[in-house]
């Protein structure tokens, strides 16, 4: 018996798939390196079924295990205990496990050359009948593939041996072997020249799915896993050079729901944002639900908490051009960012830490987290191109630009825009990578800023770019006085914060 981490003990099974390769090195007392033990392991999701044990005579050294469908985990303890009990092997120390994934596809080659894709093969005998009477090759390296159907995945193609192929963006998994293939056939019923796996020689990368529209090629990339930065924007970047327009879709499971219309972001889920400046989006996909979502008019509050309204829709009842659909241009959520920024202050009076740059900066001028003015911290337009939570990096730019003016005296976009970029350049204010964005506006949050105070009077522009400072923003003394101007604040200027997060802004 071997015990799964989740506390599952071994039975009898059927389930039985391709055998992948897990390496250990263990001390033993063997003259035989070159020995090896093969100990299938039969599995179904995640629940080990059982065991079998081919003899091996002699043997006492292990060096690696060969697995048949290792849809199962197991911790280091379960695993040394296991081998400790095998007959002739010492397991004194495991030193590593490492598994290898291969790839999975659902369009192949056949030896004529003809693409044959699986999507559609649905009997037993069919597939059957493929696998005897013909040879299977991949698109991308020439490999040769076979066709893999088991009750636990769709039917696909797979290597033979693990290899180099990389083609594709992620190794596959029945949920993203679901998800390209209902999206291509959605295309499919909606009269689209749609190819599902098209592999692109020129730049030898195999999209999910290629469709033609009215001439232009967009190339869909259903992403489920994390990949390297630099491989999403170097396959973006590829596409862009064919002329072909990618969108990239999110697995909607990798989305993390706060509450209503607060959402934690990683750095990956950022990736995917495209749209323009007043209609920041993210497009996501649950193959399960067979229903695409529509994370819209995304305001970062800080790098990773957002809000966002969020937008279901039936894969069959969506349109090609509900991807590129410029969301409502009212701002619903401004009552949840002005608890978040009352937390804030709360919070951060316990929580600053002396050693924080940030924090220092405050002292330095006298001014304290719970009292900064609720002028700083507010949604302005392209605030989604920051990476630094939005109370730090607009604290900079009103320390630096307005704190220390008095009425009368003169300010100019200039220095704004200079200090905005030393602090850029010190790492003070960071931008975010956007990859899917063609035009990234980084000036824009600023100006939208200096913007906010000239509409509400601190500042009177009298030549173009230059502005005379008419009033001081006031800093409250107490944490009870800034709670009552907070109030104030927002009851007299919430339409134009709700107006102002539209962008476009223009002197």
């Amino acid at each position: 018996m071997i015990e799964h981490k989740s506390g599952a003990t071994s039975t009898n099974s059927d389930y039985r798939a391709q055998i992948q390769i897990i390496e250990h090195k263990f001390r033993s007392s063997s003259t035989n390196p070159d020995d090896r033990a093969q100990i299938k392991i039969i599995a179904h999701k995640s629940t080990l079924k059982g065991i079998s044990i081919p003899k091996m005579a002699g043997s006492t050294y292990l060096q690696r295990i060969y697995c048949i469908n290792l849809f199962s985990i197991f911790n280091i303890t379960s695993l040394a205990s296991f081998l400790n009990d095998l007959e002739g092997i010492k397991a004194d120390r495991l030193e590593c496990i490492q598994i290898e994934r291969g790839q999975a596809m659902l369009t192949a080659k056949n030896k004529s050359g003809a693409y044959v894709t699986l999507h559609n093969t649905s009997t037993k005998e069919k597939l059957l009948k493929m696998k005897q009477g013909d040879s299977f090759y991949c698109p991308c390296c020439e490999h040769e593939v076979i066709i893999k159907s088991g009750k636990i995945k769709i039917p696909h193609f797979a290597h033979i041996r693990n290899n180099s192929c990389h083609a594709s963006s992620e190794p596959e998994s029945d949920y993203h072997l679901l998800g390209k293939t209902k999206l291509y056939l959605w295309l499919k019923s909606k009269k689209y020249h749609a190819f599902l796996e098209a592999y692109i020689p020129e730049i030898r990368q195999r999209a999910d799915i290629l469709v033609i529209i009215n001439s232009q090629k967009y190339a869909i990339e259903f992403q489920c896993s994390a990949i390297p930065e630099e491989d999403f924007i170097s396959r973006t970047n590829s596409y862009r050079a064919q002329g072909i327009i990618p969108i990239w879709i999110l697995a909607d499971r990798n989305i993390k729901k706060i509450k209503p219309n607060e959402f934690s972001l990683r750095n990956f889920d950022w990736f995917f944002l495209t749209g323009g400046m007043d209609s920041p989006s993210i497009i996501t996909y649950c193959p399960y639900k067979d229903q695409l979502t529509k994370l819209e008019k995304i305001l970062p509050f800080s790098p990773r908490t957002v809000f966002a309204n969020q937008c279901h829709e039936t894969l069959s009842s969506a349109s090609f051009p509900s991807f590129f659909h410029a969301s409502s241009r009212q701002l619903p959520y401004l009552r949840q960012w002005r608890e978040k920024r009352k937390s804030w202050s709360f919070q951060s009076v316990r929580t600053a830490k002396v050693t924080d740059p940030f924090f220092q900066f405050l002292y330095v001028n006298q001014i304290s987290p719970a009292t900064l003015p609720p002028e700083v911290g507010i949604p302005v337009a392209g605030i989604h191109l920051i990476h630094t939570a939005a109370v730090q990096w607009q604290a900079y730019v009103f320390i630096d630009m307005l704190f220390r003016k008095e009425a009368g005296q003169s300010l100019s976009m200039d220095e704004c825009i200079r200090s905005f970029k030393n602090r850029i350049k010190s790492g003070d204010i960071r931008l975010r990578k956007l990859p899917l964005l063609d035009s990234k506006e980084y000036l824009q949050p600023l100006i939208s800023y200096v913007s906010f105070f000239k509409k509400t009077g601190y500042i009177e522009e009298y030549k173009t770019g230059y502005f005379k400072v008419m009033k001081k923003v006031r800093v409250a003394k107490t944490y009870d006085q800034w709670l009552e101007w907070e109030k104030n604040f927002y009851y007299r200027h919430q339409k134009l914060l709700q107006a102002d997060n539209n962008g476009k802004i223009a002197f």
